[in-house]
């Protein structure tokens, strides 16, 4: 790691450094864009390998912090706003059963083919780990472990699962389609019974 990136969070509010480090062969000359990238600490260390990043945000003052930092980004929410075109795409929701399943299903059903999608999961999270699992059908699931501190959740295990969208064919968008709508929906009923 660059030793001038000056982080700003640390794990669980931000991606563990070494995911970067790990996932800097896929990176090279490419447009990478993170979707919930907070203060911009992950965008830092992927800008050393990508031939340009984007961020994007919903949470104006966490955008303010990463403008400050010279990054680019911009306040978009990915639910309803349109995703900036880029040639892999990072994200690690807060919310995983709601979010992930979402934001697969719209990056391969309205992207070109040959884009990357790369998810986060913290495999002490319940919904991250079952996310992350059903997901490994259609992906690449690596695991690795971090410390990046004695807190909770500062160290640990850490995945991500690499969808390569050009390795997906038509049965498997309905697979993917039929997955993303079920969980979407597990997260709804979730929140409707435990509000």
């Amino acid at each position: 790691m660059n030793k001038n990136i000056n982080l700003l969070t640390k794990p669980p509010r931000r991606t563990p450094i070494i995911v970067s480090q790990k996932i800097k062969f896929i990176l090279k000359n490419k447009i990478f864009c993170e979707l919930g990238c907070a203060e911009g600490d992950n965008l830092a260390l992927v800008n050393e390998y990508a031939k340009r990043v984007i961020g994007i945000d919903i949470n104006v003052d966490r955008i303010h912090f990463a403008k400050e930092r010279n990054l680019n980004v911009e306040i978009c929410d990915y639910r309803i706003e349109s995703i900036p075109r880029a040639d892999i795409y990072y994200f690690w929701p807060s919310n995983s059963l709601r979010d992930t399943p979402y934001l697969i299903w719209r990056l391969v059903s309205k992207m070109h083919h040959n884009r990357v999608i790369i998810f986060g999961c913290d495999n002490a999270v319940k919904n991250d780990r079952i996310i992350s699992y059903i997901y490994s059908i259609f992906s690449k699931r690596l695991t690795f472990r971090y410390n990046e501190g004695s807190g909770f959740r500062e160290n640990g295990f850490f995945s991500i699962n690499i969808i390569y969208t050009s390795d997906i064919f038509f049965f498997n968008y309905i697979i993917i389609f039929i997955l993303s709508l079920t969980l979407r929906l597990t997260a709804y009923l979730n929140h409707r019974i435990n509000f």
